[in-house]
């Protein structure tokens, strides 16, 4: 199974046969990051002359990944064209895994939707997920989509990684459990395949669409049935030695009661006698002002502030985000309630990082997860 750090690539069309060289890579992550930036503010957030970065942009236009676009003239300076990303140059698959169901996108090499399939099914079979996958594809190629300009397919699902960190070993989805799910779905469709945990590949997604394009370190708090996250150093996921860094649920000591979704679900159950089928269908219908909702967000108010100290003094992050399957209206409200613990001296406070709701656009892990091929052949 590769992670996104081991860039495979696709032998098959000249697309993906990555880019040339590492200041090719840095030109694309700014204009991915600098959306509408001219040439002339992308040299001065890169290290190059002028004409370095002229010579990149051309070879990146020659293979039509940019777009060049109208003339800009800021103060003295030369005119300077607006550089983005051709949408057009690449699209790329995600596929989000849940105990509750599957979420499929595809995107464009601006991050996109183009096309998304989901299905709602307790504990989906690997069987069911290869066949949406590859009925997907085929739609896909039968809409017009040149399959030579697909990057890859990314996975994310929940649990930790174990063995060599190729197999995961999910809280539920049993049949999952020590499968090497990378190899799985590269034989079985014939395409790269990237896997991460689900709150690595949300992470993913908010460095590269969300609040990544503000600050190029953050925590990552992932809400979903059980609750993890993912970190983000310098632009780019830290994993760790096993894969599972950002595991924040595991900072908590036994009798601290998890701030996951699937304990609200189970909370409002007992207090309020409200019941649902899956997680998507009590998000569905989630009203903030049901029976159990206060106990929880207490409960959680306790748990989170012991993790997210436990993140500003460990890892000195630029913000702290809270995403995933969390409703705003919850994450306000946690927002809200949460605290650093004070540490003051001589007059001043350690600083502490800011707290936000998640900005990357639709299902983050799936999302996420298809942005893991761009990173590993674009950015």
């Amino acid at each position: 199974m590769q992670r996104a750090r081991d860039g495979m690539r696709d032998e098959t069309g000249d697309m993906m046969q990555g880019l040339e060289t590492s200041g090719d890579r840095l030109v694309m992550s700014l204009i991915q990051r600098h959306i509408g930036a001219t040439r002339a503010e992308l040299t001065k957030a890169s290290s190059f002359t002028q004409q370095s970065v002229s010579r990149i942009i051309d070879r990146l236009a020659k293979r039509d990944l940019i777009r060049i676009g109208e003339i800009v003239r800021n103060g003295r300076g030369q005119p300077s064209p607006i550089i983005n990303l051709n949408p057009d140059a690449a699209f790329s698959l995600g596929l989000s895994i849940m105990a509750d169901g599957v979420k499929l996108v595809a995107i464009n090499l601006c991050g996109e939707v183009i096309c998304e399939s989901a299905i709602g099914v307790e504990s989906p079979s690997p069987c069911d997920v290869l066949e949406m996958a590859s009925s997907f594809i085929a739609s896909l190629a039968e809409q017009g989509h040149a399959l030579t300009a697909l990057a890859g397919l990314g996975i994310g699902i929940t649990g930790y990684f174990v063995v060599d960190g190729s197999q995961v070993n999910p809280p539920a989805l049993d049949d999952w459990a020590f499968v090497e799910i990378g190899r799985v779905f590269k034989d079985a469709l014939g395409i790269p395949v990237w896997v991460e945990n689900d709150g690595t590949a949300a992470a993913v997604g908010e460095s590269l669409l969300g609040y990544g394009r503000e600050v190029d370190d953050f925590a990552y708090l992932h809400f979903a049935a059980g609750f993890g996250g993912g970190l983000i150093r310098n632009g780019g996921a830290v994993r760790g030695v096993s894969g599972n860094a950002g595991e924040f649920g595991g900072m908590l000591p036994p009798d601290y009661v998890s701030p996951s979704l699937g304990k609200l679900m189970q909370i409002v159950k007992a207090e309020a006698g409200i019941s649902y089928p899956t997680l998507q269908a009590f998000l569905d219908a989630f009203d903030p002002s049901w029976a159990g909702v206060s106990t929880w967000l207490q409960e959680a108010e306790r748990s989170l502030t012991l993790i997210v100290n436990g993140i500003g003094s460990a890892v000195d992050p630029g913000m702290i985000i809270l995403g995933g399957r969390l409703p705003e209206v919850l994450a306000s409200a946690l927002i809200e309630r949460l605290h650093f613990y004070p540490a003051e001296r001589r007059g001043f406070r350690r600083p502490s990082p800011p707290l936000r709701f998640a900005a990357s656009p639709c299902d983050p892990v799936a999302v996420g997860a298809a942005m893991l091929p761009f990173q590993a052949v674009f950015f």
